[in-house]
């Protein structure tokens, strides 16, 4: 069996914007947000038991959707945190 290996930077992305019909939008790099849909930003999060590398257990699968301080382009961090994504899909 071939093994494909996608940029994971990318992928899961991909598949959510695909779903969701807008891959045919430029992604901006270093977004707030994953994806852009219909006005609402969404946050795209992947974790996987196991690995492409060696491992001696399964990975723990966590993930954190609390309130975060975002920044901008300068790199700044901004004075308030909160969540930029209307939606998250954990994956």
């Amino acid at each position: 069996m071939a093994r494909v290996r996608l940029d994971p930077a990318r992928s899961i992305d991909g598949l959510e914007g695909l779903t969701l019909g807008v891959v045919d939008t430029p992604r901006v790099e270093w977004d707030a947000v994953d994806l852009r849909y219909r006005g609402h930003g969404i946050e795209v999060k992947s974790a996987a038991y196991l690995q492409s590398w060696a491992q001696t257990k399964p990975s723990t699968i966590t993930f954190d959707v609390a309130r975060k301080r975002g920044w901008d382009r300068a790199g700044d961090y901004e004075r308030l945190s909160g969540r930029i994504a209307s939606v998250s899909a954990l994956m």
